[in-house]
């Protein structure tokens, strides 16, 4: 995911977007202040995202300081594991013969590593 542009990384989490969880959201209508889509109305009194006006930039997790809003990894993972391949193939495509692969695992989390707060020590 690193070698794509933010549009592509937006793209790539299209499919995992976020959500609020009621019991921490406070109201306090930042999210609402910083979101480009328009996406975040007021349900209950509390912030509410609507998934079809969403467009999964992340700006409310960003600013959210109540822990409030999250990713929900529960949706369709395929299609972002299979997003996240796609553009790491155009990043290589046109680099025959000049890259070179390995891979290292350290401090696995089980959410996506995006998300300082997600992460994990063990």
């Amino acid at each position: 995911m690193g070698l794509a542009s933010r549009k592509g990384k937006r793209r790539q989490h299209s499919a995992v977007l976020p959500i609020i969880d009621s019991s921490q959201c406070t109201y306090c209508k930042k999210c609402m202040k910083w979101c480009p889509a328009d996406a975040i109305i007021q349900d209950n009194g509390k912030a509410y995202i609507v998934a079809d006006k969403c467009i999964g930039c992340g700006e409310c997790i960003a600013t959210c300081r109540f822990d409030a809003v999250k990713y929900n990894f529960n949706a369709d993972e395929g299609y972002l594991q299979k997003s996240m391949a796609e553009h790491a193939c155009g990043a290589v495509i046109d680099k025959p013969g000049k890259c070179f692969y390995f891979n290292v695992l350290i401090n696995m989390t089980q959410n996506c590593d995006c998300l300082v707060r997600s992460r994990t020590r063990n």
